[in-house]
């Protein structure tokens, strides 16, 4: 027989909670401070301790919203530094919130950074499709100079 939440008696459990024992499932689990705590235990902790969402999520997050405009300005003003920039700033927030929404799968984060993280990572995948109709448009207008 398999355990089941203590909170959610329909899901299996996933861990137990460090300080009272108690089965836990993954909506559960609050593994913010380094240890698996059940909802109750993690609500008693001091306001201190408690970290809801990662500021990495929250970078990367900002990070991938934003990514297509320094891209565009660096190919317009220097066009010979425009790909390897492009692929960095294109590239970084998409493998960040990749990492973030994996540990918080793995419950070494809160539910609240992994669901950030996985919507980092949908808008660095649009962003990514963005930028590069944004690139061709510029790189189009570019050789139209000419």
């Amino acid at each position: 027989m398999t355990a089941t939440c203590s909170t959610h008696k329909e899901i299996v459990a996933v861990d137990t909670c460090d300080r009272c024992g108690r089965f836990v499932c993954g909506d559960c689990l609050s593994a913010n401070i380094g240890k698996p705590l059940c909802v109750d235990c993690y609500e008693r902790l001091p306001i201190e301790f408690r970290e809801t969402t990662s500021t990495l999520a929250i970078s990367v997050f900002i990070m991938s919203l934003f990514s297509p405009l320094p891209i565009i300005w660096v190919r317009l003003e220097w066009p010979s530094l425009s790909g390897p920039f492009a692929v960095f700033m294109l590239l970084l927030p998409l493998v960040l919130s990749a990492r973030e929404w994996r540990l918080a799968a793995v419950g070494k984060r809160t539910h609240a950074t992994g669901k950030l993280a996985r919507t980092a990572f949908i808008v660095s995948s649009v962003m990514i499709g963005i930028a590069l109709l944004g690139y061709l448009w510029v790189f189009q207008r570019y050789q139209l100079e000419r």
